[in-house]
């Protein structure tokens, strides 16, 4: 989650409150700055990182904390762990949307589906143009990108979607949830 981001927080919270929420899954935990402050918000926080060096070299504090499960690996790999340990759909999805040479974000969605899970989800880096090495070679991470996932997961026309637009140099973000 980017802390710096103070709307993104703050609907966060709201939506842990309206929804009762105390379990967080982030993917991409970076430097853990998130994950150490999603655990003063959350009795459980669920997060995985892929790249070994961000693992390593700055979990020292964050894994000390026994409210926080921390991952090494890709999303679409550990994802499946988290929803089985979890077992149910009441926790707070915050996908890292990706805008460098990868983007995982329609498979971590089809594993919600194939959970049957509806969770929140907070899909942060909307709206940006993605140019991989593997087709589809450029795509914009928005509604359409993803609205066969999101219609599998909550329902044709049952659900919120909240789009917090980009400000200056923060990115925009996209809230899904349940009516």
């Amino acid at each position: 989650m980017y802390i710096e981001d103070k709307k993104l927080v703050e609907k966060t919270i709201l939506l842990k409150d309206k929804f009762g929420l105390d379990t967080i899954i982030e993917t991409g935990t970076y430097e853990g700055k998130s994950t150490q402050l999603l655990t003063t918000l959350f009795d459980r926080v669920y997060s995985c990182e892929l790249y070994y060096d961000n693992y390593v070299g700055y979990y020292t504090e964050v894994l000390k904390n026994d409210k926080v499960k921390l991952v090494r690996g890709s999303s679409v790999d550990v994802l499946p762990n988290m929803f089985d340990e979890i077992g149910n759909d009441k926790f707070i999805l915050y996908l890292d949307a990706h805008e460098k040479s990868s983007s995982p974000l329609r498979d971590e969605l089809q594993i919600v589906v194939d959970y049957g899970f509806k969770p929140v989800i907070i899909v942060h880096d909307w709206n940006i143009t993605c140019e991989v090495n593997f087709e589809p070679w450029r795509y914009t991470i928005d509604f359409d990108y993803i609205k066969d996932k999101i219609e599998l997961i909550y329902g044709v026309g049952e659900y919120v979607l909240d789009i917090q637009e980009k400000a200056g140099s923060l990115p925009a973000v996209a809230y899904f949830y349940s009516k």
